[in-house]
């Protein structure tokens, strides 16, 4: 009896030498923790920082100074975001936010201490994306690169299909499209505009719920498509009948480029094609 106790004696005395050694540890690995993470912020790897914190949060869950150094990152990582939204850089703003929603799980025990909530970088996430398709639709627009356009917002209102902010910018941008194609129409630009009338017609069977506020139909810009090309085949037929074969050929081609399946314009331009050689080889041959 007298030696189990001598043993257990001694086992509290080592226990209680261990103690400050464990709490040096401690103090040594968060304090290392804490300098990596600044390291990695520093350098803009903000997941890695995240990632060090979230570390030695599970490990040291009720550590005040791991928990503080952790909100202090998180409100440094979500003040980088905010600035860049600020002055208009919302790829990176938008990369930011959305890090910050990836791992706002982890931010669970203490996400009533941070300066914002996970709705706020849902928003946040869905205002970056909304600038940045209107600016490339605009570049878009600019180059004529319509479908382009059209195609930036149809991925945005797959993401947000009840948010009106994005409905109506894609119904702006669709009616932008038809007043170019309008215009261009009224300064007798019938291919161009042919063109323009066709990637409307072909995009709005996919406008659902969009069509209703609109200010054209399909019926509208098929009659519109038809005029252009009835125009073309006329002015195409004029200058056949006049011998400009080359100038025929090339207002043809221009029906083709906005309805290229057109057999009765492929059968009239073949046939300009084929006399426009003969012709050429006559010459060729005479010339000899």
């Amino acid at each position: 009896m007298s030696c189990f106790r001598r043993i257990l004696i001694l086992l509290q005395v080592v226990l209680l030498l261990s103690l400050p050694s464990c709490g040096g540890l401690k103090r040594t690995q968060v304090k290392n923790a804490i300098e990596e993470a600044h390291r990695s912020l520093q350098a803009g790897d903000f997941q890695k920082a995240l990632d060090t914190y979230q570390s030695m949060y599970k490990k040291y869950p009720k550590d005040p100074e791991t928990r503080k150094n952790y909100i202090e990152a998180i409100e440094s990582v979500k003040a980088h975001g905010d600035k860049a939204f600020d002055t208009d850089n919302f790829v990176q703003a938008q990369i930011t936010y959305e890090l910050l929603l990836k791992n706002f799980p982890h931010f669970s025990d203490f996400s009533n201490l941070l300066s914002f909530k996970e709705q706020f970088l849902i928003t946040r996430v869905k205002n970056c994306r909304t600038h940045q398709a209107e600016k490339q639709a605009q570049c878009f627009l600019r180059t004529r690169d319509f479908q382009g356009g059209i195609d930036v917002y149809r991925s945005l209102i797959e993401q947000y299909p009840s948010d009106k902010t994005v409905r109506n910018r894609y119904v702006s941008l669709l009616e932008s499209i038809k007043r170019q194609a309008d215009l261009e129409f009224e300064r007798k630009g019938y291919a161009s505009s042919g063109r323009s009338y066709r990637i409307l017609f072909r995009n709005y069977s996919s406008l659902n719920h969009l069509k209703r506020s609109l200010s054209y139909n399909a019926g509208l810009l098929e009659a519109r498509i038809n005029a252009c090309r009835k125009i073309l085949f006329e002015d195409g037929l004029e200058q056949y009948r006049s011998g400009d074969l080359t100038r025929a050929i090339s207002t043809w081609k221009n029906i083709l480029t906005f309805d290229p399946e057109n057999l009765e314009v492929k059968k009239a331009m073949d046939k300009a094609v084929f006399q426009s050689k003969n012709l050429k080889k006559i010459k060729s041959d005479n010339n000899k």
